[in-house]
């Protein structure tokens, strides 16, 4: 059944209300795949995205090359599903709805079944054996619910295997035909989906098959990966996967670094290169100091906080039959500055489960006035600029994946730029960064109502670990639509049959194809074992807010942005550095004492056409308790930092003690 669109028509509809209402590390092998409990023969159905180019033909080859191995390997049967990407979740949801009506006539039919049992015995009839044959006999249009009950046996290892006479006249085994509708194995992509199809519970829990006989999963794929996609602490499907993010780069001009004899092994980050900077500034007038903007050197080391609270008509009527106002809550993503945030340990800790991006007020840490006044005065001595033609910089910062800090290892820091031959000194400043669309984009999860579970999670497994069957999926049959070069590089002979290739399995262990080094999926494996996940992936105010029916403190954001604000004005308005700082540090009325949460509330920067009151005691306070708060129970709503932290804790991201 190739490409076929499912007809839910209303002829169909009609016929079932009337019968209701009647009744890695991986190596490419997958040789630890614990061997099944259940030896019985099955047969599953996986559904997958295909290209519309794909032809009926090559579509048909790859489903009878594919399923001969699991046959031989699992005793399952795979019926493949192949949609092209508009059609397929329509299909996909069409069949599901349908499988939970007949699910539930069958249950009706089994209602119906002990009754019919129930009525025979009074009559003084004990064999139910032909008592159930009378049954379907009376009710044929129940017959395909006959054997529906011979998936519970196979959980209890009692299925007596049928065989048939092939061609040849050899007996081999007999494997079920797929049940209307059925849905196994399926593919899925994108967060909103993925927690709409739990909610409705259309996937399967699947952390005791990874526990189990998918142990090996827990190998192959991406600790990010898979640890990322749990939700309430449950795995519901397996990411497949792909590279994840790039590197950022600090490169030190390696020339310039030595000339003035620096050593590089006391370099960790930009702060400990001012003395180089202000060598280079002095005595290299065609250099660029840093090739970069203030802005963008403190977001290596700072998380703002700028939230936005916009204004919209929502569903619910007042009792003057007005709509009533709503809100709708984002955060800045571009890190525009603010006064409240959270200071970076280091790169490797901006990982969700590694650090709280916590609401501080940032001028009161010692951490952050000393990161903030040093690339201030990067600023103030001219240091950050824009290369032009005919100029170089001393540091420089780059993108890239892990072959560059590869080279930067085996070359004891120095890395050569194969373009310009030039050499640097490297330092990673960022790691990569899992997002939604590395964790969530392309998933193989199992259907809440199939009976095949453990089935369907060895055909998932063996997508992850067995090269054959999943190069087979993802590229089709080798000679026929394929060929591989002596590097071990893909070429396609046509574009009979087009896959995507992180829509099929394990990247890992596919082929990759010409245009990309013969050990780029090695690479990428590498890359994805020091991979982070974004600290703020899945977290959304207006999610947690309606949840609880809550409401942030608008008022409260508001003011704090104006204050942040005026505060920037303030900075912006020191000439000399000698100035900031006596703005920053002086203890009686510098920021590090004006922005102090104990002091609120107050009014903060009388000069100010619009000087603001800010309880920055609520907005800083993760455990913020309105009905405690002094003066009386506080109405205006809920403190920012309290409804992050408390998913934080709802969802066990908060760092270990």
């Amino acid at each position: 059944m190739k490409k076929r669109l499912l007809c839910m028509t209303l002829g169909v509809v009609m016929v079932l209300s009337v019968l209701l209402a009647g009744c890695s590390n991986s190596n490419g092998e997958d040789d630890e795949i614990e061997p099944a409990e259940v030896e019985g023969a099955q047969t599953v159905t996986m559904w997958v995205i295909t290209d519309e180019r794909t032809t009926e033909e090559a579509m048909n080859a790859v489903e009878e090359a594919f399923t001969k191995i699991t046959k031989s390997k699992y005793k399952i049967n795979v019926d493949i599903q192949f949609y092209t990407e508009d059609e397929y979740y329509q299909a996909l949801e069409e069949s599901i709805n349908m499988s939970v009506e007949e699910q539930e006539l069958y249950e009706e039919v089994q209602r119906a079944l002990r009754q019919a049992i129930r009525d025979a015995q009074a009559q003084g009839i004990t064999d139910e054996v032909a008592i159930t044959n009378q049954f379907y006999k009376d009710h044929p249009e129940y017959e395909r619910f006959r054997d529906w009950g011979s998936d519970e046996e196979e959980e209890t290892g009692e299925v007596e295997e049928e065989t048939i006479i092939n061609d040849y006249g050899i007996a081999e085994l007999k494997y079920p035909d797929t049940e209307p509708y059925q849905v196994d194995i399926i593919y899925l992509s994108g967060y909103e989906r993925y927690l709409d199809y739990i909610e409705k519970e259309w996937l399967a829990p699947l952390d005791e098959e990874l526990s189990g006989s998918s142990k090996k999963l827990n190998d192959v794929i991406s600790a990010s990966l898979l640890g990322g996609v749990m939700v309430d602490g449950t795995t519901y499907a397996i990411p497949n996967n792909v590279a994840i993010g790039e590197y950022k780069y600090m490169m030190l001009d390696k020339e310039l670094f030595d000339k003035y004899y620096y050593n590089y092994s006391d370099i960790t980050d930009l702060l400990d290169c001012a003395d180089f900077l202000a060598d280079v500034k002095k005595l290299e007038s065609d250099v660029v100091p840093i090739d970069a903007t203030f802005e963008e050197c403190m977001n290596l080391f700072v998380w703002y906080w700028t939230l936005n609270a916009e204004k919209y008509q929502g569903d619910d009527i007042d009792e003057d039959g007005n709509p009533v106002t709503e809100y709708r809550y984002t955060y800045n993503t571009d890190n525009i500055f603010n006064i409240c945030g959270a200071v970076y340990q280091g790169p490797e800790y901006r990982n969700r489960g590694d650090m709280v991006l916590s609401f501080d007020s940032l001028f009161t840490l010692p951490e952050y006035r000393e990161i903030f006044m040093q690339l201030m005065e990067y600023k103030y001595n001219g240091y950050y600029g824009e290369v032009t033609e005919g100029q170089t910089a001393a540091i420089s910062f780059m993108t890239g994946d892990y072959t560059i800090k590869q080279t930067i290892e085996e070359n004891k820091g120095v890395y050569t730029d194969e373009q310009t031959g030039k050499q640097y000194y490297g330092i990673v400043v960022e790691y990569p960064e899992a997002d939604e669309q590395d964790l969530y984009g392309n998933m193989f999860g199992v259907y809440g109502l199939s009976s095949h579970l453990s089935g369907s999670m060895k055909i998932i497994t063996a997508l992850n670990t067995n090269a054959e069957l999943r190069n087979l999926l993802q590229y089709g049959i080798e000679g026929t639509h394929y060929e591989i070069n002596e590097e071990g590089v893909l070429h396609r002979l046509n574009n009979d049959y087009m896959m995507d290739i992180e829509k099929t399995g394990n990247c890992f262990i596919a082929y990759p194809e010409e245009g990309l080094p013969s050990n780029y999926w090695e690479i990428a494996k590498l890359q994805n074992n020091e991979a982070l996940i974004n600290p703020l992936l899945g977290f959304s105010f207006d999610n947690i807010l309606a949840e609880s029916d809550g409401q942030l403190d608008n008022g409260l954001i508001e003011n704090v942005n104006i204050l942040s604000q005026q505060t920037l004005e303030k900075i912006n308005a020191c000439q000399t550095y000698e100035e900031l700082d006596a703005l920053v540090n002086t203890t009686t009325d510098g920021l590090a004492d004006s922005l102090r949460p104990s002091r609120n509330p107050t009014i903060i920067f009388p000069g100010f056409d619009d000087p603001v009151v800010v309880n920055l005691n609520k907005y800083c306070n993760n455990a913020y308790d309105p009905s405690s708060a002094e003066g009386g129970e506080d109405t205006s709503g809920e403190s920012p930092y309290t409804v992050y932290y408390n998913w934080l804790t709802t969802y066990g991201y908060l760092p270990a003690a």
